[in-house]
């Protein structure tokens, strides 16, 4: 689990992911992906995606430790974070 504020938009279509590295230096990474990747990343962490899909506007901030497989597969792991979290 990796430490850190995840940015979820739809329109456009992004996800970032932000930390901070124990000696205080803040990294950040961002991926453009498409809708339905969002879709799979907001069921990933335990969301109930609508019928409804895609809504119209979306923006989530969510801090927490997220897991090392999500992120990585989505690419949000900031290059200075990569050798610590494996």
């Amino acid at each position: 689990m990796i430490e850190g504020t995840l940015t979820v938009n739809l329109d456009p279509p992004y996800v970032r992911f932000h930390s901070t590295e124990s000696d205080g230096k803040e990294v950040s990474s961002h991926y453009d992906c498409t809708k339905e990747e969002i879709r799979t990343i907001l069921e990933a962490l335990g969301s109930e995606v609508d019928k409804d899909w895609p809504v119209r506007d979306c923006l989530i901030r969510a801090r927490g430790a997220f897991p090392h497989e999500l992120l990585s597969s989505f690419h949000l792991i900031p290059t200075r974070l990569r050798s610590r979290a494996s």
